[in-house]
């Protein structure tokens, strides 16, 4: 009896073995062999939201507008609810009801024979996406004051993709000398990947005291953590609690005080900037701005008297001083219109702004006139889906920003008139695209040979 027991004991043992073993993963099909038969996949990493798509070349049999679609057409691998739905005529969606889990591979199988006529080889198309794997980072900003005894804390959670507000809410507890203190969050969002929070409730003591804050993703999956504690001045002291500088849009220092200062106070010589005139000030509670020139540049030491006072009455105790560097703002462009033109006016101008570029590349896409209620049919106007099956490049142009004569390391618009570079159809579409090159870029840093690559040169593509 002893040795049946334990052959039957081994036989389970096998057999649950066998049972847990993981399926073998299904080979994927190499796209470039689908070619003529798939356009587009969804590839490569993805959102937990995202919706997963397949564009064929050919339009699919018998259908011509937005319908679902048997679940066996689009099946995925671990199993996800959701529905399978054809967009249009020619891309097939798998549109998840729940989220994807996150760092997760999914492997999906198109039966390609069940939409089209294709050999036997092509009926099954495999391919699979990853998920982003969530992440956050939380940055603390400004110390704020309801009175002289209570404050508040504003920081920003930022995340690697899109979390749930009552997620959020969860991944940040904050305290005070032991009493748990409440985090707030905008309730009007339900999901997001930028949260800015607000630490409620801080008592000023009469003696510093310090605020703890932790965060933690762990109940979520999510391997982020961390902890910092927030120096809470005492009620009678006064002082700087952080700067920070920013360069864009416009260059200013925001200086975070314990306590709010008087807003009618003149600030002039009480903050300076080494070797910086026509400074400017706005003051908000605990914050103050300092204002300057676009063109300031470097290094500069920042200079915060002590003769200031808070609106308590209470001076710094010594001046204070701090090194700023400000870094020139980086090569940049910004559209000032839709990169969309119809060419049914005279005036065919396209406007946009560069910083620190010395030239731009302008390039031109024509949407044939025969093609356009194609393209419309998977586009807005401003959409750039399956372009390339509809329009082609048909010039491209070098502009020397440098010739406009004006300073190009702050920002600047600019106007180019599309009738010097092409000719157009009345019943075409053109998109507009502005691409620079590394040698383009105003910093100090770069080459002085790449100075010839500025001339002006338009390249016609039909010529």
């Amino acid at each position: 009896m002893k040795t049946k027991k334990t052959a039957y004991l081994l036989l389970v043992g096998l057999i649950l073995f066998v049972g847990c073993k993981e399926k073998p993963q299904v080979a994927l099909d190499d796209i470039e062999k689908f070619r003529d038969h798939i356009f587009e996949v969804s590839s490569g990493i993805v959102s937990v939201k995202e919706h997963i798509k397949v564009v064929l070349t050919k339009p699919m049999k018998d259908i011509s507008s937005a319908v679902e679609l048997d679940a066996s057409i689009l099946e995925v691998s671990p199993e996800v609810p959701g529905k399978v739905m054809a967009l249009n005529n020619r891309t097939v969606a798998f549109i998840p009801s729940q989220n994807f889990k996150s760092d997760t591979r999914y492997t999906f199988e198109l039966d390609l024979g069940a939409l089209q006529d294709v050999d036997k080889e092509y009926e099954t198309f495999v391919f699979d996406v990853r998920t982003v794997k969530q992440e956050f980072h939380v940055d603390i900003r400004n110390l704020e004051s309801y009175s002289k005894d209570w404050q508040y804390l504003n920081g920003v959670l930022t995340s690697s993709d899109v979390l749930s507000v009552s997620t959020a809410k969860k991944l940040i507890t904050a305290s005070q000398k032991g009493k748990a203190l409440s985090v707030k969050m905008d309730s009007s969002l339900t999901e997001g990947k930028y949260f800015k929070f607000q630490v409620d409730s801080i008592q000023r003591f009469d003696e510093d005291s310090k605020l703890n804050l932790k965060w933690d993703g762990t109940p979520f999956d999510i391997e982020t953590k961390g902890d910092f504690d927030f120096d809470i001045p005492g009620k009678n002291t006064f002082k700087v609690i952080g700067v920070n500088v920013y360069n864009e849009p416009n260059k200013y220092i925001e200086i975070n005080f314990s306590d709010p200062i008087e807003k009618t106070k003149n600030l002039n010589g009480l903050i300076s900037l080494e070797r910086t005139n026509n400074l400017s000030f706005s003051v908000e509670n605990n914050l103050v701005k300092v204002y300057m020139p676009n063109t300031v540049r470097g290094q500069k030491k920042l200079v915060i008297r002590k003769g200031l006072k808070n609106i308590h009455g209470f001076s710094l105790k010594s001046d204070f001083t701090q090194q700023i560097t400000f870094e020139a703002l980086k090569p940049n462009i910004k559209l000032l219109q839709n990169g969309t033109i119809l060419p049914t006016s005279e005036n065919l101008r396209f406007n946009f702004e560069a910083v620190n570029l010395k030239a731009v590349d302008v390039t031109i896409i024509k949407i044939f006139e025969d093609n356009v209620l194609q393209f419309l049919q998977n586009n807005n106007l401003d959409g750039n889906a399956e372009l390339l099956r509809v329009a082609r490049p048909i010039a491209k142009k070098t502009i020397n920003l440098k010739e406009f004569g004006a300073d190009v390391s702050n920002w600047r618009a600019y106007s180019i008139d599309l009738k010097e570079i092409i000719n157009p159809d009345p019943g075409a579409i053109y998109r507009v695209e502005l691409n620079f090159r590394k040698s383009y870029s105003n910093y100090s840093c770069a080459s002085q040979s790449d100075e010839e690559s500025l001339a002006e040169e338009t390249f016609i593509y039909d010529a």
